[in-house]
């Protein structure tokens, strides 16, 4: 829910949809609608008894170094992946409809939204079923499909392409409007941070791998021999 503040506070001076005042933020957007909906939907998930993700990898962890997010490079670059899908049809459901001069309270705004909805379910279920099997053994013989994955991906590029090449003449968006240094900085060093921190779990010597080889038994090897 910070995340996505944190984009419209970034982006609010190229497109003015995305400005709020301070408590619009932190009163209605953090405190009343996305805490309180998170509650509920927990509350809701523990009473249905509804499957839950493991994102972070904190089962069977004794503590927040052995997290997968922090071990396995696979889970921490699908995570980022995740979040950059996230922020990339949040700031296309502006930007898109911006540029097909299509007005917020049109009904193709709702359908597009109940589109995504029903839609997201499937390529985050392969994203979790790919970090979840990634270095085990089972994963050499279940292979994890990515064709919703790739889908989704494509969907957000074309949505971008569009809001690039139609953003002319909306009058809706400041198109030579300069990031201030402000957001460039931090963004700039967290952007740096995750890569590096990524690269080093991708390249470390204990590095996690596609799936590994459980040893045979030695004895039942044998028996099988005779």
């Amino acid at each position: 829910m910070c995340i996505r503040d944190s984009i419209e506070l970034s982006w609010q001076h190229i497109l003015p949809h995305l400005r709020e005042c301070w408590w619009d933020h932190v009163i209605v957007d953090v405190l009343l609608s996305n805490t309180v909906g998170i509650e509920v939907a927990l509350f809701v998930i523990k009473k249905t008894g509804m499957k839950t993700y493991d994102w972070l990898g904190m089962e069977g962890a004794r503590s927040w170094r052995e997290w997968k997010i922090f071990t396995c490079h696979r889970t921490f670059g699908f995570v980022v992946t995740f979040y950059l899908f996230v922020i990339g049809r949040f700031l296309t459901m502006f930007f898109f409809l911006n540029s097909m001069l299509i007005p917020p309270y049109h009904f193709v705004s709702v359908v597009r939204l109940l589109s995504w909805a029903l839609f997201a379910f499937l390529p985050i279920r392969e994203i979790y079923e790919d970090i979840r099997t990634w270095n085990t053994s089972g994963r050499k013989d279940n292979r994890v499909e990515g064709n919703y994955r790739w889908l989704g991906i494509a969907i957000i590029l074309l949505e971008i392409a569009t809001s690039y090449k139609f953003r002319k003449g909306t009058k809706n968006m400041n198109e030579d409007a300069e990031t201030p240094w402000y957001i460039i900085l931090p963004w700039s060093i967290i952007i740096t941070t995750m890569l590096s921190f990524y690269l080093y779990l991708r390249f470390k010597k204990d590095r996690t791998k596609k799936f590994i080889v459980v040893p045979k038994n030695p004895k039942e090897t044998e028996k099988k021999k005779k």
